[in-house]
């Protein structure tokens, strides 16, 4: 049995809640099989997962070094993931975890404005969300949505200084 089987194991037979998380955090941060993310990744779309677990998988993506196909596949997840989460500070952690290693794909930064759009939406996600567009190292990719996010009437001020427009008297 090799180590990643072992902690999945172990995840899957101990006990919920906390050590679950702090299992994900630790064993699963350190392990650098890259076989790993079958497994977290299906945790974060299973609405029977601790949401301890699933911030904890998200604070795993934010700061992980994917290669370019691996990132497609956990961008992906992550996206349908944010579809199917109901819990507020759950998706705030899973726009987070798009913000770095995410930010210039179109489709995260169109889910990204359409949850800005929202204003039904928790307004930390939604600042979640801008946080990903605010970071995008693809400029001309932003100024696609520039129309869209001046639009959004409670991130004005924010969208002027993304976008260099002086701020109205």
């Amino acid at each position: 049995m090799t180590h990643l089987q072992q902690l999945i194991e172990t995840f899957t037979t101990g006990p919920n809640g906390e050590t679950r998380a702090q299992l994900i955090a630790k064993a699963f941060g350190d392990l650098e099989d890259t076989d790993k993310w079958s497994f977290l990744l299906t945790l974060i779309q299973q609405q029977d997962t601790d949401d301890l677990v699933k911030i904890n998988i998200y604070k795993l993506i934010e700061l992980e070094p994917f290669s370019a196909e691996m990132q497609v596949t956990v961008k992906d997840t992550v996206l349908r993931a944010i579809a199917l989460e109901t819990d507020e500070l759950v998706r705030q952690y899973a726009y987070i975890s798009l913000a770095s290693n995410f930010n210039g794909f179109s489709d995260v930064l169109d889910q990204c404005v359409a949850a800005m759009e929202n204003e039904e939406e928790d307004l930390d996600v939604r600042y979640c969300a801008w946080d990903v567009i605010a970071r995008s190292a693809d400029s001309s990719l932003v100024a696609t949505y520039r129309e869209r996010l001046f639009k959004v009437q409670s991130f004005g001020t924010s969208i002027e200084r993304l976008f260099a427009v002086p701020v109205s008297a």
